[in-house]
């Protein structure tokens, strides 16, 4: 800017036809100008100026765009511009290519849980106004310590892409592209393990045209855990005698890293019945409470006692176990047999005493019709009886052999010629005294000289 004249003056310098979008300013010897422009006589060195221009055009303005502005200086001092015609200069000029890719982490996990998922989001942007080519990625996982059996996930836009490679990407003038990493942890990944997502962007440059580092990392750690081990199994081996429950445990134990609400419920064979604890178990199972478990194993048995109603003396007892939430569930099948029932003591005992007693009788009657008879005709009569037919001295050796056997017995009161057949006395274990509507519907007695205090406590 020059003032020509014989005198001082002051000037303005403006912008004709600028876009509205377009944001310029003015700056002399470094700093900006708002006001009017002082202007010397030439003689005094001060009638010439430098004016820098700034114009800043939006990154919508395509690349390679002509452009042609109008620069006007307007006389602002007291007199009049003699030469306004050359007060305005014009410039054309293109609009350069600009790319300015940024990469942003815009979403992570903040934590996790072993068997479960975790993932890291960026985003890629190109804040330019010409189409950045020349940019690719390449997306890595890694874990302290080493995680053998995690699957990871790399994806583009949506799209599956290969991890450990580097992936060609195109992103448009004031575009971008979103890029993701998912994990799938396995269940044994250790408690306090560390995975590092990456993203590496190769091929930006920076203002100068050098090489510009572009990397996003995320790091997730698992914080959480849910590990729960149960077993079911026979304490004793072999079948369980007649009359007897069979005994099964159930263990539970939780690694878990928060509390733990495990059920159990029980089934078996129709006609057997399951108690566990000393309660029997019913359809809502029993309830388990367990602790975080992750530095100290948390752990419960279910003491389970099977005993037969009725029904099958084999066949499989079944424990469903179950966290509340489903995260955990399986089921134990454990087979159970129970021994044969016994003969009847009873019946038997008293054929062998029927039996005995109608021995003694007959033995009591011979000895009597003996004793009843003179000797004169015994002699006779035995001297006849002896000429008999053979079964009589069959009967004979019968009396006999029946009659020694008798002396022979080491001890015991004289056989009377009455016999009374008494009943057995009740065993020691014999159990409580029964109810007054007798055994409960299905017992035998063993089952009730075991299980019979139990049943009037309730307990059973």
């Amino acid at each position: 800017l020059t003032n020509n004249g014989n005198g001082a003056t002051e000037a303005t310098i403006a912008v004709d036809d600028a876009p509205s979008s377009w944001s310029w300013w003015l700056t002399l010897d470094g700093q900006n100008i708002t006001d009017t422009i002082p202007l010397s006589v030439s003689y005094d060195l001060a009638h010439e100026a430098n004016i820098s221009l700034w114009i800043l055009l939006p990154m919508t303005e395509a690349a390679g765009e002509l452009h042609t502005i109008t620069i006007t200086a307007t006389h602002a001092g007291e007199g009049v511009d003699l030469h306004p015609d050359d007060n305005a200069v014009e410039v054309t000029m293109s609009t350069a290519s600009i790319r300015v890719p940024s990469l942003d982490l815009v979403a992570q996990s903040d934590g996790a849980m072993a068997g479960g998922t975790i993932q890291a989001e960026v985003v890629l942007s190109n804040l330019g106004n010409a189409v950045e080519d020349r940019l690719s990625v390449v997306a890595s996982v890694s874990s302290t310590p080493y995680v053998p059996n995690a699957i990871a996930f790399f994806s583009v836009g949506g799209g599956n892409q290969p991890l450990n490679q580097a992936f060609p990407l195109v992103v448009n003038a004031g575009g971008e592209a979103t890029l993701m990493i998912e994990v799938l942890v396995p269940d044994d990944a250790p408690l306090n393990a560390r995975f590092v997502l990456e993203f590496e962007v190769i091929g930006a440059v920076d203002e100068d045209g050098l090489p510009q580092e572009m990397k996003a990392q995320a790091l997730v750690i698992i914080d959480q855990q849910r590990m729960i081990e149960s077993t079911a199994s026979l304490m004793d081996e072999g079948p369980a005698a007649h009359g007897t429950s069979a005994l099964v445990q159930v263990n539970l134990s939780s690694m878990s890293s928060l509390n733990e609400r495990i059920i159990t419920t029980a089934s078996g064979e129709q006609g057997w019945q399951v108690s566990c604890n000393k309660m029997l178990v019913n359809e809502s199972g029993m309830v388990v409470d367990l602790v975080p478990g992750h530095v100290t194993t948390q752990t419960h048995q279910h003491r389970c006692e099977v005993l037969r109603m009725n029904g099958p003396i084999a066949g499989l007892l079944s424990f469903s176990v179950a966290t509340e939430d489903g995260y955990y569930g399986t089921t134990h099948s454990v087979p159970v047999e129970f021994g044969p029932e016994p003969e009847s003591s009873s019946l038997g005992a008293l054929t062998v005493a029927a039996g005995g007693g109608a021995g003694l009788v007959l033995i009591g009657l011979v000895a009597f019709l003996l004793r009843r008879r003179p000797a004169t005709d015994s002699s006779a009569e035995l001297e006849d009886f002896q000429t008999g037919p053979p079964a009589s001295m069959h009967v004979e050796a019968e009396v006999s052999s029946h009659q020694n056997s008798v002396a022979q017995t080491p001890s015991g009161p004289p056989v009377s010629s009455q016999v009374t057949v008494e009943p057995e006395p009740a065993g020691q274990n014999a159990g409580p005294p029964l109810p007054e509507s007798g055994l409960p519907a299905g017992w035998t007695e063993e089952q009730w000289a075991y299980y019979g205090q139990q049943y009037l406590d309730g307990t059973l």
